[in-house]
């Protein structure tokens, strides 16, 4: 524990042995570290009462197995049900693909956003398909868009056929226009 918790380990167990004994919680969400290095973290929590010799409960021990790929599965397993159901009952492309933006999005350990435009069937321009996270002004923007090398990471990953990843389009050179 001390390797996640570092020096506050005492007191966040104390804090979480409370919790865990006086609500029942077995499942507790836990943000580790601060700022950009902060991360998510899911545990499930055990109780056991210590007692003295008399029988009086005097502390709690708490046993906690962290659980946080298990639920990251759990909550990517239910999206992918949850689209699969929107595509079985013909629900508009445009429905299943701003599910799927905002799946990854929320999935996604650390922040992303997702846009997806769809090419046209001449390949040469690419269209709109969902950006939850991006403003209206920028989705604009790019609808229509054509492709080719240089063309944004979009236009340039369309025309390769391949993945481009840009880091900084402030300065990458595919953003130069």
């Amino acid at each position: 524990m001390r390797a996640l918790f570092g020096e506050s380990v005492a007191l966040f167990a104390s804090l979480l042995g409370r919790r865990t004994w006086w609500n029942g919680d077995r499942d507790v969400r836990v943000v580790l570290d601060t700022g950009p290095r902060s991360r998510e973290a899911f545990f499930d929590l055990t109780c056991e009462p210590r007692r003295d010799d008399g029988g009086a409960v005097v502390g709690v021990r708490v046993v906690g197995v962290e659980i946080t790929r298990v639920r990251h599965a759990q909550q990517l397993m239910a999206e992918q049900r949850a689209l699969l159901e929107q595509i079985a009952r013909q629900a508009p492309l445009a429905d299943v693909l701003d599910g799927m933006a905002r799946c990854i999005e929320g999935l996604a350990p650390q922040e992303v956003l997702v846009s997806v435009l769809l090419a046209d069937p001449d390949g040469a321009h690419l269209n709109h398909g969902a950006a939850p996270s991006l403003p209206d002004f920028y989705n604009r923007a790019i609808d229509g868009i054509a492709t080719g090398e240089g063309v944004g990471s979009c236009g340039t990953a369309a025309h390769r056929r391949a993945p481009v990843i840009v880091t900084d389009i402030a300065t990458d050179p595919f953003w130069d226009d």
